[in-house]
């Protein structure tokens, strides 16, 4: 197990940098060593009605996997809410309502950069603004609502052991899919 050190917050690592740009550094080195998921986002339908070898037409290779997912009727909160949920779908609530559900945001919510994961692994963000809510398409069935930490609220210790634990989860969760 590698030993940590930390350093007091006004001290400098010994090239002259903090110890937050230090541990940013080695942070985002790491990240350049994580392989890509490569996943894609398709609209089956249109990929239906694509010319074969136009550029709408995908390619698919040995090895590839086309997830469908089923028929969901349950629309997920999580992040910084008070309590992370699942709820019923219900076409006349709105991604705002769903989050009351759920307790409401914590303080240390980014509400201005809350976003939504459609079922098919699509991201639509937008904030609470009439474009938001006047969209057609609204949540859906299956979405989950994504409220993220405002890590400029956070103390850089708090922050990074908060980054580290996502990167974690989500290696965790990439070898997990890559199991199957």
């Amino acid at each position: 197990m590698p030993t940590i050190t930390v350093l007091p917050h006004a001290e400098l690592c010994p090239e002259g940098t903090s110890f937050e740009a230090e541990s940013g550094k080695s942070l985002l080195d790491n990240l350049r060593d994580i392989e890509p998921v490569g996943r894609l986002v398709i609209n089956l339908e249109k990929l239906a009605d694509a010319t074969p070898g136009s550029h709408q037409d995908v390619v698919v290779k040995d090895g590839d996997r086309l997830l469908v997912p089923g028929v969901l009727q349950e629309v997920t909160v999580l992040g910084e809410v008070q309590s992370t949920t699942s709820h019923l779908w219900n076409p006349s609530l709105t991604r705002d309502d769903y989050i009351s559900m759920s307790g409401g945001t914590t303080r240390n919510a980014d509400s201005g950069r809350i976003y939504v994961v459609r079922a098919s692994g699509s991201v639509v963000s937008g904030d609470s603004s009439a474009w938001f809510r006047s969209s057609r398409e609204g949540v859906r069935p299956g979405d989950t609502i994504v409220v993220p930490l405002n890590a400029q609220r956070m103390r850089p210790l708090p922050l990074w052991t908060a980054v580290t634990t996502i990167i974690y989860n989500m290696a965790v969760a990439v070898a997990a899919v890559n199991s199957f």
